[in-house]
């Protein structure tokens, strides 16, 4: 059992995720967080204000096709920023954030939890939905 190589440098001192490789890193993070855990990320999301979320969070995410369109569903991470506010819906950002592994309300159980260091508005992606192709 020889993993596949992940087409990212999980060891940079910020793990640059491509836009491409969106699903490959969440799918990764969701089966083994705490390789991640503690690590800064920079990742090319939809930043999405939702009432239930707590003040001071929004959250940032792409949908994912795993098959087929019937099956596309929005795979996010809950951001912690004292600027949230600023987002606005649906804008598209690069975020560069320290992810822990940790309880969040938002969840109402353990997950991914960026705490945000920056924020920049870029233009949405020619393919906004990311795929494992």
């Amino acid at each position: 059992d020889i993993p596949d190589p992940l087409p990212f440098d999980i060891n940079a001192p910020v793990i640059e995720i491509p836009e491409e490789f969106f699903g490959v890193w969440y799918m990764d993070c969701m089966d083994d967080p705490k390789k991640y855990d503690g690590k800064t990320i920079e990742v090319k999301c939809r930043c999405l204000v939702r009432k239930n979320v707590p003040k001071g969070c929004f959250i940032a995410g792409r949908h994912i096709m795993t098959c087929c369109v019937q099956d596309i569903q929005f795979a996010g991470v809950v951001c912690v920023w004292d600027r949230a506010d600023e987002i606005r819906n649906d804008e598209w950002a690069i975020i560069t954030a320290r992810l822990d592994y940790k309880f969040h309300r938002a969840y109402g159980r353990k997950g991914p939890v960026f705490t945000v260091q920056s924020v920049q508005e870029v233009e949405k992606p020619e393919e906004p939905v990311a795929t494992f192709y």
